[in-house]
């Protein structure tokens, strides 16, 4: 299992078909921490992931997976981000 935080910038925001990525975000269980920002944790890599969320985003947007393998430290998380991370990492 990888950790991952995934990031991105919708450029056309008002646009609803973004429902797509958001539930495919939540099929694999991803936690929101910030408003654009996910934590994922899947047996994956970097290129699998962002091939993946790419298939749910238009090509002006903006995408960036990052592999992590110690515990982030954050200030103002939305609910739940200590619970996902403490259960990951002890």
């Amino acid at each position: 299992m990888a950790y991952f935080a995934v990031t991105y910038d919708l450029i056309e925001k008002d646009r609803e078909d973004y429902q797509e990525l958001y539930d495919e975000l939540n099929f694999l269980q991803a936690h929101r921490y910030q408003e654009s920002c996910w934590f994922v944790d899947a047996d994956m890599t970097t290129i699998e992931l962002r091939n993946l969320l790419s298939t749910h985003m238009e090509d002006k947007d903006r995408l960036m997976v990052i592999m992590f393998s110690t515990k982030p430290a954050g200030k103002r998380s939305l609910p739940g981000t200590t619970a996902w991370l403490n259960a990951r990492f002890p």
